[in-house]
């Protein structure tokens, strides 16, 4: 069974929702106000089974200029639009507004409907049908078929129907190999059920029991049930009208242009790079900096302009452009939009979502690249270059929702990509990302190991987040960035660039190498620190008791404790191995003795102070050989090698 949506379009009273009743049984006007004012004011739904093979849902929009905007979040779903024109007064304001906005969203199949034509003149009809002709020049209802129906008598509506059944034969599926996405436009509690959110399910497929996302505040949504015109269901698929129970939101959280979707499958973002057609009014009034309202997705969102080219345009170009708006959207690579103007709310442009998370910079350069790539038709050339414009690149996932497309094509792309070495797969990681930013950031690590050894060659390594700071990444969220960083550090030292040894690097070929003099000083400060047992001499008494400068011994303690010669206790606070022996020898007697021992009994068993016997203990149970229990420890039933 094919799933496709029919949406109305047309001015107020022209007679839309009485058309879908005369097509469907179904009155779609859901309110009372609407029935009692003979209006529509927000989104009514309907359902016509054209045949055994083809189910289309009906989405009936309000007419009025004042709900353009519901009108606009219903049109984000249509596959074919119906154009509704009351033969009484033929073309009117609204009627052009909506031919506008059905065009600029992308909507390439449609009908026109003439209502109210019983009794009225032949000739009339043609000047009416001239009139809506003239109107769609230039739009995809240019060549659209004509019907002259009356809702009332029943005139013309088979006609209507059959019309409606070739439409849908002339429409592409929707994909189903997609992540799914489903676009909410309302939400309310059912009783003994909880949240159900209603909308179209743009792409993919959806079952009961699913764990989805919500967007764009991405939180996890599990679908306790589906519906779709009344009937439960356990499967649905892209083109179908659906009521999801959804459970783990409260139904505050699921509005108006919320999308539920796949883990990673949409972006939620507040700046998108765009492709913007304008109007005629849209090429004279838009300008840098201008405050506009983007409709997406069934969504109106505050936003402002900033315009990367020149602030005027000329008849027939298209505007490179970033939008900042004011809350996060969910969106991909390849969606439409509508701007209107911020006051008063006329419609300006339409066009296409470039790139849903651009770069802060080159703007201009990376929407030309972007749509460089589109027109070769290559999804080759199109992964390619978002890798190359994306500090970080991304998952699979990730590469889909910024690209718009499917992880088939994606992963036929990255291995041709890969086999010709301009992409690399991270080891141990799902991240990918171009060849020369690896390179890039593989030179400037490795350089900055080279010049750390050479300024410190007595120490083990570099640490690592001293040398991810060095990094040449631009500016990348915290997280994201953060994760980034870890992953190519994986791949370095799978790959041998570089050695991890906890949280320090080297390069595979740096050694801490020691003269004679070094070595024999090394031997006196573990010596020294053996000496003094428990009280632990700082770094001043160390260098006085051997007799060197103390610049002498903090030099080479690190290259002790890397050695494993000490151990580091606290900050400042150094035993040798003899000592820490000798100590767990005391506790255990003690504990076997008396069942435990507190920090008092301890200073008092070794002569020591509380000031070392505190971090000592400490120490001892953070490797597991004594256990805490309020003021007294005692021992670990399996007690692990405390050095």
């Amino acid at each position: 069974m094919r799933h496709l949506i029919v949406g109305t379009a047309g001015h107020v009273d022209h007679g839309k929702s009485a058309l879908v009743k005369a097509l469907t049984g179904t009155d779609p006007d859901r309110f009372l106000e609407e029935q009692v004012r003979g209006m529509t004011i927000d989104l009514g739904y309907a359902s016509l089974r054209v045949d055994d093979a083809v189910h289309l849902g009906v989405i009936d929009v309000p007419g009025h200029e004042r709900f353009l905007k519901n009108m606009l979040a219903g049109a984000v779903a249509v596959d074919i639009a119906l154009l509704v024109v009351a033969a009484d007064e033929g073309v009117m304001p609204q009627t052009v507004d909506h031919i506008i906005s059905l065009h600029l969203l992308g909507i390439r199949t449609g009908l026109i409907a003439i209502t109210k034509s019983q009794g009225q003149d032949a000739e009339w009809l043609e000047v009416v049908a001239s009139e809506v002709r003239d109107a769609c020049r230039r739009t995809f209802l240019a060549d659209a078929p004509i019907v002259f129906v009356d809702s009332i008598s029943g005139a013309g509506v088979g006609i209507l129907r059959r019309e409606l059944a070739d439409a849908a034969a002339r429409t592409p599926d929707r994909r189903l190999d997609l992540p799914p996405r489903f676009q909410v436009d309302s939400a309310f509690i059912a009783p003994g059920r909880g949240i159900v959110a209603r909308g179209t399910l743009l792409q993919g497929s959806v079952r009961s029991g699913d764990i989805l996302r919500l967007f764009p505040r991405d939180l996890p949504a599990r679908i306790r049930g589906l519906q779709s015109h009344g009937e439960s269901l356990e499967h649905a698929v892209a083109g179908m009208r659906l009521g999801i129970n959804v459970a783990g939101l409260e139904v505050d959280d699921v509005t108006r242009g919320s999308t539920l979707a796949g883990p990673g499958s949409v972006i939620a973002t507040s700046r998108i790079a765009a492709a913007l057609q304008p109007t005629e009014a849209g090429r004279e009034i838009l300008k840098d900096r201008d405050q506009i309202r983007l409709h997406h997705g069934g969504s109106e969102t505050i936003g402002r302009l900033r315009i990367h080219q020149n602030d005027q345009v000329q008849s027939g170009d298209v505007m490179h452009l970033e939008i900042r708006l004011n809350q996060p959207i969910a969106c991909v690579a390849g969606d439409r939009f509508i701007v209107r103007r911020y006051s008063p709310m006329e419609i300006l442009g339409g066009g296409t979502i470039v790139d849903p998370a651009p770069p802060r910079r080159g703007l201009a350069t990376a929407i030309r690249s972007a749509l460089d790539a589109r027109a070769t038709g290559s999804a080759d050339a199109i992964v390619s270059d978002w890798l190359k414009r994306t500090a970080g690149g991304g998952d699979i996932a990730t590469i889909s929702a910024a690209t718009g497309l499917t992880v088939p094509d994606i992963e036929a792309a990255l291995g041709g990509l890969i086999d010709r070495q301009s992409v690399v797969r991270l080891v141990r990681a799902k991240r990918y990302i171009a060849t020369s930013e690896l390179d890039a950031n593989t030179k400037a690590a490795v350089d900055a190991l080279s010049a750390y050894h050479s300024s410190y060659p007595l120490r083990k390594g570099m640490p690592r987040a001293e040398l991810l700071s060095t990094l040449p990444i631009p500016r990348l969220p915290a997280s994201d960035r953060d994760r980034y960083l870890q992953d190519l550090v994986a791949h370095w030292a799978a790959a041998a660039t570089m050695i991890m040894d906890g949280p320090i690097v080297r390069l595979p070929d740096f050694e801490v190498a020691l003269n004679a003099k070094q070595e024999a000083l090394v031997s006196r400060i573990v010596a020294a620190i053996e000496q003094h047992y428990v009280a632990a001499p700082k770094v001043e008494e160390l260098a006085r008791q051997i007799g060197v400068p103390r610049q002498a011994v903090e030099a080479l303690l690190p290259v002790a404790l890397d050695r494993g010669d000490i151990l580091k206790i606290a900050s400042g606070i150094y035993l040798g191995h003899r000592s820490i022996d000798r100590l767990k020898g005391v506790i255990t007697e003690e504990i076997r003795r008396t069942g435990t021992i507190t920090a008092g009994r301890l200073r008092d068993l070794t002569g020591s102070s509380r000031k070392h016997i505190v971090p000592i203990l400490e120490y001892l149970d953070s490797v597991r050989f004594t256990r805490r229990q309020g003021d007294i420890r005692v021992l670990e039933e399996a007690p692990v090698d405390a050095r």
